[in-house]
């Protein structure tokens, strides 16, 4: 089938206006880039260029190239989302040891919590430095060289650790935290 610049143009449709850029490239004489145009939930961007005959300042037309970009948005969108995470998981810790050395420095615990604090902070600097492993991590397997290394866990440990790493920030709002462990 031959396919016109007609039938090309009506594609478009109300996804995006076509013609009007054209005609702006066509009059102007000068090249025009569109960033993330949607058209059929994909996205493009689209080279306009004005096309002279031979070596005059007559156009004969315009070039459209269309550049899909889908695949590079939905990466930068989970790239974004990403960095969103790393960024609350880190916030959780830093907060806990914000907490616990603010007791800590206020001198006025006895010593059963100040060893709960300094523990509060141990585990949680533990913490970070787990998660900004993970990060590294995702830069290793994004580069072909993550290896993984399965090993058993104690679920129990875990909420208890955690319950214990929110228990100041429990205490200072008035909130009672309890676990329940089987």
């Amino acid at each position: 089938d031959n396919v016109d610049a007609t039938s090309v143009l009506a594609h478009f449709g109300m996804h995006y206006d076509l013609v009007k850029d054209v005609r702006e490239v066509a009059d102007k004489k000068e090249s025009m880039l569109l960033k993330d145009v949607t058209i059929y939930d994909k996205f493009f961007k689209i080279y306009l260029n004005p096309v002279f005959l031979h070596d005059s300042q007559e156009v004969l037309g315009v070039s459209i190239t269309m550049e899909d970009v889908t695949f590079e948005r939905e990466i930068e969108e989970i790239r974004e989302t990403f960095t969103n995470m790393v960024v609350h998981e880190l916030r959780a810790p830093l907060t806990s040891i914000k907490g616990a050395s603010s007791m800590l420095l206020a001198g006025k615990l006895n010593p059963q919590d100040t060893e709960k604090m300094l523990h509060i902070v141990h585990d949680s600097t533990e913490r970070m430095l787990m998660d900004i492993g993970d990060v590294l991590d995702v830069a290793k397997l994004e580069a072909g060289k993550f290896t993984l290394n399965k090993s058993s866990s104690n679920i129990n440990n875990l909420v208890k650790e955690k319950a214990l790493a929110f228990s100041f920030m429990a205490q200072e709002r008035h909130v009672t935290l309890e676990n329940h462990i089987d």
